[in-house]
């Protein structure tokens, strides 16, 4: 895809494409070496986060409106796995978004719930 701005003195090219397809596997990665990657998604009883942080980190769930539904301290640096149990946190059909904060470092993914 190709969206161009036109004016009687410029043409700009604003966006030159851009790719959308859907994986079972999420990921989101930073230069600076933190990574996470959720699976199965969609996801029903259980979200599983692989993480790769280079210091401690938070590891938080949020619903769509923002509110906050799991926190957990990653004390250990490396990479490691995380197993979110979705039933016990009473977690819906929807869209969710996994956060892992390290300082001043953030990466964000989605994940989609999906009926049981």
């Amino acid at each position: 895809m190709v969206l161009y701005a036109q004016h009687p003195d410029f043409q700009k090219s604003l966006i030159t494409g851009f790719v959308m397809r859907q994986n079972k596997t999420n990921v989101a990665r930073q230069m600076t070496g933190l990574q996470l990657q959720t699976y199965p998604n969609p996801a029903t009883d259980r979200l599983f986060v692989t993480l790769d942080n280079q210091a401690p980190a938070t590891l938080r769930l949020y619903g769509v409106q923002g509110n906050m539904l799991y926190e957990r301290n990653i004390k250990s640096v490396g990479k490691q796995q995380v197993s979110i149990d979705l039933i016990g946190l009473s977690i819906v059909q929807g869209t969710y978004f996994v956060e892992l904060i390290e300082g001043t470092q953030r990466q964000t993914a989605t994940v989609v719930v999906g009926p049981r």
